[in-house]
């Protein structure tokens, strides 16, 4: 008998081993160029954006009733900012062994802010003040997207004073740089496109008078009031006649109102004197420090 051939089983195919799970890189958002956020973002993210949009009471409301209530909490303030100039004084600085010595120290600049209900007289901040609600950007992207540019739209701003010590800054020089110059430079693009009603200060107008400054439609797009009260000491913005000789003729299009005071009414001079005295002396509702550089 012929012997038997053995016959090797072929060796199984081994499955193939996984590797790990592929992991998802982390989601950073993005900005557009004029400084808001980009609300794009993968689906897991946007699917809760439409969870949002059907199941909050607030969003399901119809527009024309969101952007009431969004007034009524966001809107119809008088934002009084001012800028602290850099100050220095000796003060007594103790060390570890026990020893004491004189050193100057300086304070920095910084850009105070007071919010008061619209037309009231100005004060110092207090407590139980009730300040526009501007944390709802902050709640989804839907409420981004409807109130991220809102406080600019619905609030006017009032500029008292300027730094009398800065190098930095487009528009500074070395006699000093205008509260609004300066606030101006810390905004974004869409924020300042989007203001609608502003008192500048005394310094800005002087400059802006003489040239040095870009006409005010040219930098608020969106502005239908000027307030210039706290600058009508200057003759050429004491009158709508004069004010019609002396401003830009971008700005005297018809599409942008004046407030006027006479200058000669000792009541303009004391407002601008108490509030310089009133935001420096405090308390304000926020302090900002701001990097101006220094003589």
């Amino acid at each position: 008998m012929a012997p038997k051939k053995h016959i090797t089983a072929p060796a199984a195919r081994s499955k193939p081993v996984k590797g790990p799970h592929k992991v998802e890189k982390p989601w950073t958002f993005k900005k557009y160029r004029n400084g808001l956020l980009n609300l794009k973002a993968p689906a897991r993210y946007m699917s809760i954006t439409k969870t949002n949009s059907i199941t909050s009471p607030l969003l399901a409301l119809p527009a024309e009733i969101r952007n009431k209530i969004f007034g009524y909490v966001m809107g119809g303030y008088d934002i009084y900012i001012m800028a602290s100039n850099q100050t220095s004084e000796f003060k007594t600085i103790t060390f570890n062994d026990g020893s004491k010595h004189a050193r100057h120290v300086f304070e920095k600049n910084r850009i105070l802010t007071t919010i008061l209900p619209k037309d009231t007289e100005y004060r110092s901040a207090e407590d139980g003040d009730q300040l526009p609600n501007l944390c709802l950007p902050r709640v989804c992207r839907q409420l981004y997207m409807e109130t991220a540019l809102l406080p600019y739209v619905l609030n006017h701003f009032k500029f008292v004073g300027y730094l009398t010590k800065t190098t930095g800054g487009k528009y500074s020089t070395r006699g000093g740089y205008s509260t609004m110059d300066v606030w101006s430079q810390l905004r974004k693009p869409a924020q300042l496109q989007a203001i609608t009603s502003i008192a500048p200060t005394l310094y800005y107008l002087h400059n802006y008078l003489l040239g040095d400054r870009p006409g005010f439609r040219k930098r608020f797009p969106a502005l239908k009031h000027v307030d210039l009260r706290l600058s009508s000491m200057i003759s050429p913005a004491s009158s709508a006649e004069k004010w019609g000789k002396a401003a830009k003729s971008g700005d005297l299009d018809g599409s942008i109102a004046y407030t006027f005071a006479d200058p000669r009414s000792p009541k303009v001079w004391n407002t601008i004197h108490r509030l310089e005295k009133g935001m420096g002396d405090g308390p304000n509702h926020f302090e900002t420090v701001v990097d101006a550089g220094s003589d």
